[in-house]
């Protein structure tokens, strides 16, 4: 499976691993210099500090959430979506990651909480 899915049906991403496996991500993929991304844990969530957007990993839900200057998110939002459309990246598109399919072939939802607002 991979690390980071795109499930369009929430517009979420999802992070399938651990929170310094996400910053190796952000640098690997992403060539963001893992120098200047600072981590701090609320609590809540894993907080990435990088120059142009803070990025949030909620651990129990998995989802990840870009926040910062709209035409700045949406920028890093297209960057991640573009990895997503290459095959040989560790990215992929779902169309609902919550999904889960019953013993009779039907699907019903996680009853894990989507309410991910830090406070």
């Amino acid at each position: 499976m991979d690390k980071l899915t795109y499930v369009e049906e929430k517009k979420q991403f999802k992070w399938n691993g651990g929170s310094r496996e996400l910053k190796q991500f952000l640098d690997m993929e992403l060539n963001i210099d893992a120098k200047v991304i600072g981590m701090n844990d609320n609590g809540t969530c894993i907080i990435y500090k990088l120059p142009n957007v803070t990025i949030n990993l909620y651990s129990k839900s998995k989802t990840v959430q870009v926040q910062g200057k709209k035409e700045m998110t949406e920028t890093f939002e297209k960057q991640i979506l573009l990895k997503i459309d290459n095959p040989s990246s560790s990215v992929q598109r779902t169309e609902n990651d919550d999904d889960e399919k019953d013993q009779d072939g039907s699907t019903s939802k996680n009853e894990e909480s989507e309410d991910d607002t830090p406070l």
